[in-house]
Parts: structure tokens; C-alpha cells; sequence
């Protein structure tokens, strides 16, 4: 979806994100998922809702590293996921 801005996260009672709340041309719109992904860039309002700290470090180029589970995708470990 372009022109399209995340605003909040949807967040269930069990502490869980199911969705967005978003801006598309103006209208406010809802996006319910089973996987939410902050793909919104290095200043990344979806990681600042979820209060996902971030550690700046001064270097000559760019990184991301993440170390994600989810019960829904099982766990990871040296072969992949289980």
C-alpha cells in the first residue's frame, strides 16, 4: 500500500500485536494481521509503538540485525525454524 503511514499498533487484552491502525490518502484505516512487520526504516514508528529499544552505534554503513521468534513460526536455531 503506498502513501500509506502507520499511526498505532492494534494490540490485544494478552498484550499481542494483531494489526495497525493507519493513514491512506488522508482516511484513517485499519489493518488486522497475524504477523506485524516494522519494515518502516531506521527511525521505524512500528518498532517505537511496539517499545522495541534500539542501539545506535556510529559506523561506515548500514545494518540490521534482528533475532525474532513467534510461537506461530516456531523457534530458530542453526536449522532454520521448528
Amino acid at each position: 500500500m503506498t502513501n500509506t503511514k502507520v499511526v498505532d499498533l492494534l494490540i490485544n487484552d494478552e498484550k499481542r500485536i494483531y494489526g495497525v491502525q493507519a493513514m491512506c490518502e488522508g482516511k484513517e484505516i485499519t489493518i488486522e494481521s497475524r504477523l506485524t512487520v516494522g519494515a518502516d526504516g531506521r527511525y521505524s514508528t512500528v518498532r517505537q509503538k511496539a517499545g522495541i529499544e534500539v542501539t545506535k552505534r556510529k559506523h561506515g554503513y548500514d545494518l540490521l540485525w534482528t533475532n525474532s521468534c513467534s510461537r506461530w513460526l516456531g523457534t530458530f536455531n542453526k536449522n532454520g525454524f521448528n
